[in-house]
């Protein structure tokens, strides 16, 4: 068994149940602490999500800056797990990431690496 997200359609990540509920839980959790909404609908089956291509857009760039401009250490461990599947996600999408200076674009090319 697995989840589906989908966008327009077009399913973009079926990961297993139990990595579909932690990326869930994690994604809601980042969106709120960052006052957004994830951009994830689920359907009425339960295990089918779509994404709102410029709510979900919005939140990872919201994260993706907060992760840039962190001196963290827990904080970019944590968040850089979500935003490496995140932008995953994004690039299967065809969801184009906007970074505004070279630690942002480092960030996402860095994280990208670790996606899927």
């Amino acid at each position: 068994m697995s989840y589906v997200f989908d966008l327009d359609g077009e399913e973009v990540w079926a990961p297993s149940n139990r990595v579909a509920q932690l990326y869930l839980g994690m994604i809601e959790t980042a969106a709120r602490v960052l006052r957004l909404p994830t951009g994830l609908r689920p359907k009425p089956s339960g295990d089918w999500y779509d994404i709102d291509r410029a709510e979900f857009t919005a939140l990872v760039t919201g994260m993706v800056r907060e992760f840039a401009a962190s001196g963290h250490w827990e904080f970019r461990i944590m968040v850089g797990s979500l935003l490496g599947v995140s932008i995953g996600i994004c690039d299967r999408a065809g969801i184009t990431i906007e970074t505004r200076d070279e630690k942002e674009r480092t960030a996402v090319a860095d994280l990208r690496d670790a996606a899927f």
